[in-house]
């Protein structure tokens, strides 16, 4: 009688476990399919990323909008509605988890706070390109950004009165650049453009080298 009681007891855990697998997997199912604020499979999800404390995931979208995910609740927490007027191409976070930085189609870059839900600053006009990429450096200082153009950008964060680059790096390439990211020591970028031709750009002296071999230059 022991031994049945306890094979139904494990039974009874194991068809319990399952059914939380199934709630939890409908629910995550339900967030593609317009549940509880989410998005209709009509829209494209067209960049992710994480903030550094693994709570939240940030999407961009495009339908021109931005959400907030609680990965642990497995809910949007905040949609950041018409945020741009065109596609979001790009979405990063500060490693402080203070602000998300967004590239659009529209060819502007906005900064959002995440806690207060608003916009902190948009630079109007970055790139002459609709399709725009970003990427924030370490200690949270710079945005940098690429485009169709062929430049590379260096925007201060905290500057809510700049309406231009600290710098730019024209025709960083011969052809549109694809993606950008930056050393954990904020002294490089690295840029990847359609031709495949490896960019490797000094953020301090703000130089530019090409690597036709596609190799990463120690400099």
């Amino acid at each position: 009688m022991k031994n049945q009681t306890l094979r139904k007891q494990k039974e009874e855990e194991r068809l319990q476990a399952f059914q939380q697998r199934q709630t939890e997997g409908k629910r995550l199912f339900e967030l593609s399919h317009d549940d509880i604020g989410a998005h209709s499979r009509s829209i494209s999800i067209t960049s992710v990323t994480v903030t550094s404390d693994n709570k939240y995931i940030i999407s961009g979208f495009n339908d021109k909008t931005i959400g907030i995910w609680s990965i642990e609740d497995k809910i949007i927490i905040h949609r950041f509605e018409k945020a741009h007027s065109n596609w979001i191409t790009s979405v990063a976070v500060t490693s402080d988890n203070k602000y998300i930085i967004s590239g659009s189609r529209d060819k502007t870059i906005g900064i959002w706070s995440i806690s207060d839900k608003t916009l902190f600053h948009r630079f109007e006009k970055a790139h002459s390109n609709p399709r725009t990429s970003v990427a924030v450096t370490n200690d949270n200082k710079y945005i940098i950004s690429i485009s169709n153009d062929k430049s590379i950008g260096i925007w201060r964060i905290a500057d809510k009165s700049s309406k231009k680059p600290i710098h730019r790096f024209k025709e960083a390439h011969s052809e549109g650049i694809l993606s950008v990211a930056v050393t954990s020591d904020n002294n490089y970028i690295v840029s990847d453009p359609i031709t495949r031709q490896l960019g490797y750009g000094v953020l301090q002296t703000r130089h530019l080298f090409i690597d036709s071999q596609k190799r990463i230059l120690k400099i």
